[in-house]
């Protein structure tokens, strides 16, 4: 039993403990290190030509708005100027009799300013020709076939409006659209076997004209129903 001690309860284990070496140190706790995020995307590129499109309908969205807004000014003013000559008008006809036929004139000439007005804008001459093809389509449908005479400008789209409308009114048949240079803009000629239609801005002055100088003449403002430009059946 060499190298034993016998357990006694006067015995030191203080002696076989080495008191001068150092303790050993705990280990520290890993921390572990926040993400980096990702770099931003970088910022969106555009080529010139996209620029130059974007900027090409900006200006194209503009335009319209700014025409649109010019068109509404337009009516508004002259819807403001036909009421304070309709006020002017009663005012007139209650206390100055001797003025009535001139402010009949006045009323008789802005009415043809506005019916020439509004017929220069460039959809209503379409409208009006449309109109004279839906007036004319029972001639169209008996023979199945026509030409519509327009000026170069508007053939294109009148071209894309003549099928649609044949369709519609349920038409078998088909309606040709020619360029003609000798039309004017916003006039029409439409030739069907057995008959002819024609719209022409010239024609629906000079009736204007008349109508005015009637109205003038006679001191009333009767026929001025018959102000609205329209088409004419050419014999």
């Amino acid at each position: 039993m060499a190298g034993y001690k016998k357990f006694t309860f006067d015995v030191s284990f203080d002696d076989d403990i080495d008191f001068g070496r150092p303790r050993k140190k705990k280990p520290e706790p890993v921390v572990e290190a926040a993400p980096v995020p990702p770099p931003p995307p970088p910022p969106p590129t555009f080529s010139e030509a996209q620029l130059a499109e974007a900027q090409a309908a900006a200006f194209e969205e503009g335009r319209r708005a700014g025409a649109a807004q010019a068109l509404a000014a337009i009516e508004q003013q002259t819807l403001q100027a036909i009421q304070r000559l309709e006020r002017q008008s009663a005012e007139a006809i209650h206390g100055w009799h001797d003025r009535l036929d001139a402010t009949t004139a006045d009323l008789v000439r802005l009415a043809r300013m506005i019916a020439v007005k509004l017929g220069c804008t460039e959809e209503q001459r379409l409208d009006r020709i449309e109109t004279m093809l839906r007036d004319c389509i029972a001639g169209i449908a008996e023979t199945g076939e026509a030409v519509l005479h327009v000026n170069p400008a508007a053939e294109a789209v009148m071209s894309a409006r003549v099928a649609p409308v044949l369709a519609e009114e349920g038409v078998l048949g088909q309606c040709r659209v020619i360029a003609d240079p000798g039309i004017a803009p916003g006039d029409a000629r439409l030739v069907w076997p057995g008959g002819m239609a024609v719209l022409s801005r010239e024609d629906i002055l000079q009736r204007i004209d008349e109508t005015l100088a009637e109205a003038t003449a006679s001191g009333h403002g009767s026929g001025m129903e018959h102000l609205t430009p329209g088409h004419a059946p050419s014999e």
